[in-house]
């Protein structure tokens, strides 16, 4: 495959280590960089991957992450109410800290929370999402127990494109943005977005007076310069910059102005079949909260790795890598006993394709100022059975260090708490028959010492951090179905997550489905149905409330009026459904965009 100086540029900025031979894919292939640290075709890895571009994005007209990732197998997200509003990802079951969120290969996850609220990621800077269902520890270290989001931004095409698009909708809903992408000189490329986003929000917290709304407002500018030095030489350099501010209620309507950002270099050097990647980015994000319950919460984080990939021959790849990353959270305005801790990680891992059988193997050393030394391994292999079935399992460990409030914070801490550690297996088959592709996986995982806020004794005192062991089993079964003018997508998961004493894991629904069909009438309009079954679950981690299942349906309409104008309408909650995610906040109602888009070349 001919790779065009972005395209071949994408895989080193996001993950550096790719391999040579994947040069000989053909073109169809969507290309990922996420699941082993090197450039593959989707159609090579081993373990479960979804891939949402930009094109999904658009057909969609997915407002934000939590969007984006709603119609994914083994999601599900917990929203404490609508656009702004504070979210959680729940990945097969297992806890939202225990999913890595990468944006583009830098670690998003909080030094002080654990996770990452993805209600802050707008989908108009989103290129690409790569997700990840299964441990990925022994290739990135800690907090990948159950997978890994990594949240591309950088375009992967040459082709010089500008597009201004906006858009309106109901609860006062505004969005105007700029988005430019190309070739500046023979051998640089850049690209720029530019994203506003404002609601006034609508009455999410129940009991609370009706005229009460809670608004949200996101500023965001991606930008980046892509360079080839020499014909063995290439390097670039991105930064991600959100700004805004969402309200929310507690015990009064309260204001937290978010401001954070991303910036990130590397140098690449490739020679035959060698090549070798030192990246380095800083972020910080930094949260302020106001009036009722004044707080701050503040991390930096500065990261670098060097990654090595060598092609032994044309079937077998090896990859070697060194991470290393500080956290720190000064100027925060809980007082922690300890505000910074560093961690060196070094990994080898292999990658062979054998005629009928492919094999994954990764094995990782970290060291840690805080909880000491850990060594996590995965093996994987596939099995071409027919031409169009193939049959796979892997095995893998993954560890989570308590995060700084889980540790040393003024409420429900404990300095105590054990690290969790977990084993996970899984099994599946997949394939194709005609316009269809199928997959259904089986996996099972145990996590000993998994950190959970309980409240055993009485639900009206504040929960407190426990250690528990947890056993998470269960299966998805995927299908994609493509035929004539009608585009489907079908997915359907259960998962039975549960601790030592029995408790269903919180805000995790035993049954969920989601079914998106797309019907294209002509070049120029088409029309997509998204249809989501959440099934019953708890709200709190000792199943106290129960919270019933629901369906929501939304509708996309899209007109392209002409080669450079595009027009769409959406509908979320068409049924007008009354549902909650947590218990007392009410999620979003129906609701409708209109939106625009204008391209230049």
């Amino acid at each position: 495959m001919k790779k065009s100086l972005l395209a071949a540029t994408v895989a080193s900025l996001c993950l550096p280590s790719f391999a040579s031979f994947a040069a000989d894919t053909t073109s169809d292939d969507v290309m990922v960089v996420t699941a082993n640290r090197f450039e593959q075709a989707q159609a090579d890895v081993i373990t479960p991957i979804t891939v949402v571009t930009r094109d999904d994005i658009e057909l969609e007209q997915a407002k934000s992450l939590t969007d984006v990732l709603r119609n994914v197998p083994g999601v599900q997200i917990a929203q404490l109410g609508g656009r702004g509003q504070a979210s959680s990802v729940f990945l097969r079951g297992s806890e939202s800290g225990h999913t890595l969120v990468l944006l583009n290969g830098f670690k998003l996850n909080s030094a002080s929370a654990g996770g990452y609220d993805l209600s802050q990621i707008p989908a108009a800077i989103i290129e690409q999402v790569e997700v990840i269902r299964g441990p990925r520890a022994a290739m990135y270290g800690a907090d990948a127990i159950a997978g890994v989001i990594n949240i591309i931004t950088i375009p992967d095409s040459d082709d010089s494109i500008h597009q201004l698009f906006g858009g309106i909708g109901g609860d006062n809903y505004s969005q105007i943005g700029w988005r430019s992408a190309g070739k500046i000189s023979d051998n640089t490329s850049g690209y720029i977005v530019l994203n506003r986003e404002h609601t006034d929000g609508y009455n999410v917290k129940v009991g609370r007076p009706e005229s009460e709304r809670l608004g949200y407002e996101s500023k965001s500018l991606t930008s980046g310069l892509l360079h080839q030095f020499t014909d063995t030489i290439s390097g670039g350099l991105q930064l991600v910059y959100t700004n805004g501010y969402s309200e929310f209620d507690n015990s009064g309507v309260n204001t937290t102005d978010l401001n954070s950002y991303q910036y990130a270099g590397n140098l690449k050097y490739q020679k035959n079949n060698f090549e070798s990647v030192f990246s380095v980015a800083h972020s910080k994000d930094d949260t302020e909260s106001s009036p009722t319950w004044p707080a701050r919460y503040v991390t930096l984080r500065d990261s670098a790795n060097w990654l090595n990939s060598f092609a032994v021959n044309k079937q077998w790849q090896l990859n070697t890598g060194f991470d290393l990353s500080r956290d720190s959270i000064k100027g925060s305005s809980s007082l922690y006993t300890k505000d910074s801790r560093t961690n060196k990680g070094v990994f080898i891992s292999t990658h062979g394709d054998l005629n009928k059988l492919q094999l994954d193997s990764s094995v990782r050393f970290d060291k840690n100022s805080s909880y000491g030394n850990k060594v996590t391994w995965n093996v994987a292999a596939a099995y071409d059975v027919f031409s169009n079935l193939k049959a796979f399992a892997t095995y893998g460990t993954g560890f989570k260090a308590p995060t700084f409030s889980d540790l040393y914070s003024q409420y429900g801490s404990d300095p105590d708490l054990k690290p969790q550690n977990s084993k996970s297996t899984q099994i599946g088959l997949k394939g194709n028959i005609a316009d269809l592709s199928w997959q259904i996986v089986g996996y099972h995982s145990v996590i000993d010492d998994m950190i959970v806020y309980y409240n055993n004794e009485n639900p009206t005192l504040p929960w407190a951090v426990h250690n528990t062991d947890a056993k998470i089993k269960g299966a998805e079964l995927n299908l994609d179905y493509d035929i004539s003018d009608f585009s489907h997508s079908f997915n359907v998961g259960y998962t039975d997550a549960k601790d030592e004493m029995g408790h269903q894991l919180a805000r995790r629904a035993e049954w969920n489905a989601n079914l998106k069909s797309t019907y294209f009438y002509n070049e120029k309009w088409n029309t997509s149905l998204l249809v989501n079954y959440i099934g019953k679950r708890y709200s709190d981690p000792s199943n106290y409330v129960e919270l019933p299942s629901v369906i929501l349906l939304n509708m996309v309409l899209n007109y392209n009026v002409t080669k450079q104008l595009e027009l769409s309408a959406k509908i979320d909650n068409i049924l007008d459904k009354d549902y909650e995610m947590a218990e007392t906040y009410r999620s979003q109602g129906r609701i409708g965009y209109l939106n625009a888009k204008y391209s230049f070349k």
